[in-house]
């Protein structure tokens, strides 16, 4: 993967969700000014991907490592549920010969697989098209096609091209699929390919230009398709041609690449083929295109993307990455070493809860707040209540001392007005150890008519920077302040970290006990409810993973309210990061970073290590390995929408 690539794979991820886990890329040394790129030549196991080599036993990455080379080290079974790197799992053609059908007979040789078909179907001036799809071992096929283009329309040229596809939950063994024709034709063909690997919930690339088609070229020319974009990496994407002419098509090139030509079928009215390329990185504007000028042509180009799993490095254990193999030795000057990591670590949990309300005076208390574990971070919910007047909060504080609050409250929401003004605000603080009985005290800018509290605490949050940093927490809205009841619901919220601890705290005017709604499509767990007039309070969650434009939602109409939602992510965690070379057989050949902490966060965040020199010879390899926090698991995902890429690139900064 080209240093470019890298980058714009680190910063698409940083763009939309950052939830990954464990990536280690783009590794720099820096020593003064001027960037040398370490080339290395050839892939061994794609590259030195975790995935392939560890769940798929493929050619490991050095000559003698035990087959599975990269693995967990406390991982002694494969889960059930690894795809494996995307791929082509077998393709073959069929031609028709009489009637209104005809058949493909296919074969594959792993489970859940993604069968596609491209069809071309010929009669003068007229268009056959597909009825249906069937086979003899059960594939579960689309009602109805993903492409059907009728090309060179009303002409002696006039043909008709389908994608149509559908999934395979097993091997197929000789399997007979048969294409059910709308009439009779003149000529008809089809290739069936199958691709394993992929995402079979929803197999195709979202790109808004996907499938992208030409088409009815009446000037010979190459097939070509352009504008290709894609939106994931690892995926694999396909070529179809088909022509009136009868012609023999050649492989051309995908996105910049080579493709593979895998079937060509050569028949006047339905000639056609298809090619494919497994592109590493997204695409944008890129072209599809054969070999060979011909006329009367039509083309379509469409990816599918990567499977999606996980598994789960254990607490204190270790996975092991590589680098391809260098052509030539290199020496490794000492430097700083570069790496981005990414994590989806444990999700936070709610870790106590208490209520207040005022009685007189210028302060209330909620009394009897306890948690369970240290370094929480403590929420609270507020409300204030007096006709045509903002009761504003001028500080909390607690019995213990234990919580360090902050000096100001992060939100403040006053809804509606007049008789019906009541006043949100939202107030955080960190307690570096339980608290057992506490007593947290409000103190108010003026006497209020009526004001409440709920308080709650929440285990497994950063203490550093607790909320999410997405523009949009925290979202608030009001009601429309009218008679009308509707439930609390507080739109347009979008997260970026996975595990978030997703709140959503309400306040009304109306006396109403509000009650758990839901939280980005999730159901949510009500921590607590105060019911009064002016003074209505209440807050619920969910663990959420991320979120884009979506709503927190409580489950009671009521009417004058104000709501705010917001979202505290994982704490950070810290990782052990070692770094040797070795020669072709795996041997130890320099030991350049030995057990060096590394914090990483449920978001992007680069780190940097100091290393001394070191060496590796030809055909050697560099070899990194990333330990689990002695106290937690990490969860390691790949593929769509979560592409971790599990592969060592170099760049050494030299004089």
């Amino acid at each position: 993967m080209s240093s470019g690539a890298a980058r714009r794979l680190r910063r698409r991820l940083a763009k939309t969700s950052l939830l990954l886990v464990i990536v280690a890329s783009a590794l720099i040394f820096i020593a003064a000014a001027t960037v040398v790129t370490v080339t290395t030549a050839g892939v061994a196991a794609y590259g030195g991907a975790l995935v392939n080599g560890y769940y798929e036993n493929q050619v490991p990455p050095v000559t003698g490592c035990s087959s599975p080379c990269l693995t967990a080290d406390t991982q002694t079974t494969e889960p059930s549920s690894s795809p494996g790197a995307i791929g082509l799992d077998g393709s073959t053609t069929g031609t028709w010969s009489a009637g209104s059908s005809f058949t493909i007979t296919a074969s594959t040789t792993k489970p859940n697989d993604v069968v596609v078909l491209w069809i071309v179907t010929y009669i003068s001036k007229s268009s056959i098209k597909v009825s249906s799809v069937k086979d003899s071992l059960g594939v579960t096929w689309q009602s109805s096609a993903r492409v059907s283009n009728v090309e060179c329309t009303a002409t002696t040229h006039e043909t008709t091209q389908t994608e149509w596809y559908g999934i395979a939950s097993a091997a197929l063994a000789s399997d007979v699929i048969t294409v059910t024709l709308s009439g009779t034709p003149t000529a008809a063909s089809g290739v069936e390919f199958a691709v394993s690997g992929a995402n079979t919930a929803s197999p195709f690339d979202p790109n808004v230009s996907l499938p992208d088609s030409a088409a009815c070229a009446t000037t010979a020319a190459v097939p070509t398709v352009s504008g290709l974009s894609t939106s994931n990496a690892n995926e694999f994407v396909v070529a179809v041609f088909g022509a009136y002419n009868s012609v023999t098509e050649t492989v051309g090139a995908i996105a910049n690449t080579t493709a593979t030509l895998m079937q060509t079928n050569a028949g006047t009215g339905d000639s056609s083929a298809f090619e494919y390329t497994i592109a590493s990185s997204a695409q944008s504007s890129q072209s599809c295109a054969f070999g060979k000028s011909t006329n009367y042509w039509s083309m379509v180009c469409d990816a599918i993307v990567q499977g999606s799993s996980s598994f789960t490095l254990p607490a204190g254990s270790s996975m092991y990455l590589w680098s391809p193999p260098f052509s030539a030795g290199a020496t490794l000057p000492a430097g700083t070493l570069s790496l981005q990591l990414f994590a989806d670590l444990p999700a936070p949990a709610l870790d106590g809860t208490a209520s207040g309300t005022w009685s007189k005076g210028t302060t209330f208390s909620i009394a009897s707040f306890s948690t369970t574990e240290p370094n929480d971070v403590v929420i609270l919910s507020i409300q204030t209540y007096m006709s045509n007047t903002t009761i504003g909060v001028s500080s909390v504080s607690d019995t213990l001392s234990k919580i360090t609050w902050q000096p100001s409250a992060r939100t403040t929401l006053s809804s509606c007005s007049g008789t019906y003004l009541s006043t949100k605000y939202e107030w955080y603080g960190i307690a570096s150890s339980a608290v057992t009985a506490d007593t947290i005290t409000v103190t108010l800018g003026a006497t209020p008519t009526h004001a409440s509290g709920i308080a709650f605490g929440v285990s497994g949050a950063d203490t550093v920077s607790p909320f999410d940093p997405s523009t949009s927490p925290p979202a608030t809205e009001i009601s429309t302040c009218t008679g009308t009841a509707v439930a609390p619901t507080i739109s347009g919220v979008s997260t970026t970290a996975d595990n978030d601890f997703v709140f959503a705290a309400y306040g009304g005017h109306t006396s109403k006990t509000e009650t758990a709604g839901t939280m980005g499509g999730l159901a949510g767990s009500l921590i607590g409810a105060v019911n009064g007039a002016g003074q209505s309070n209440a807050v619920e969650y969910a663990i959420s993973s991320s979120q884009s434009g979506t709503s927190c939602t409580f489950g009671t109409t009521t009417t004058y309210w104000g709501g705010i939602c917001d979202a505290l992510v994982p704490a950070r965690q810290s990782v052990t990061v070692s770094y040797i070379t070795t020669d072709s057989s795996g041997s130890l050949r320099s030991t350049m970073i030995t057990g060096s902490a590394a914090t990483i966060t449920a978001l992007y965040q680069p780190i940097s290590l100091p290393t001394p020199s070191g060496s590796v010879p030809t055909s050697g390899y560099l070899q990194v390995t990333i330990t689990a926090p002695s106290g937690s698991p990490l969860t390691v995902y790949w593929g769509s929408p979560k592409p971790t890429l599990f592969e060592v690139e170099l760049m050494v900064r030299t004089t």
